[in-house]
């Protein structure tokens, strides 16, 4: 019943997810381990080449190093860091399959409070990268 929920939840909030889903695996939230969703999956189907799964892009990150693919290896020697400009931005674009999302965690690294963590953000998805639609908005 609570998968059920959240999905209608989805459908209300966006209104574009309303056709029906032929074929496709549910991810349920699991708050013991919650970063074993779509992208981990896509990362082991990918035997660690996430390039073929996934294209991520972002707004200038901060150094080389600190590449956007990281932000999905949920480890703190990895990681991703953008430059401290407004509209700053990260994303995933999952190729050939369709991605109806219910549940998102974000992780930051390991620093002090009040440094380098987001405080507001916007969740966006699109089918054709020039429509988009707020799917989540949060202000800090």
């Amino acid at each position: 019943m609570k998968e059920e929920i959240t999905q209608k939840n989805v459908e209300i909030k966006t209104n574009r997810y309303v056709e029906e889903i032929k074929h496709g695996i549910s991810f349920e939230f699991n708050s013991n381990d919650s970063f074993n969703g779509i992208n981990n999956y896509l990362v082991k189907e990918s035997n660690g080449n996430i390039e073929n799964k996934i294209i991520i892009t972002s707004s200038t990150p901060r150094s080389g190093n600190l590449k956007p693919q990281n932000v999905i290896l949920f480890n703190n020697e990895q990681r991703y860091q953008s430059n401290n400009i407004d509209n700053s931005f990260i994303c995933f674009d999952y190729k050939e399959n369709k991605v109806i999302p219910t549940n998102y965690i974000i992780k930051s690294a390991k620093f002090n409070t009040n440094s380098y963590h987001p405080k507001s953000w916007i969740v966006e998805g699109s089918n054709d990268k020039s429509r988009w639609t707020i799917l989540d908005e949060r202000e800090g």
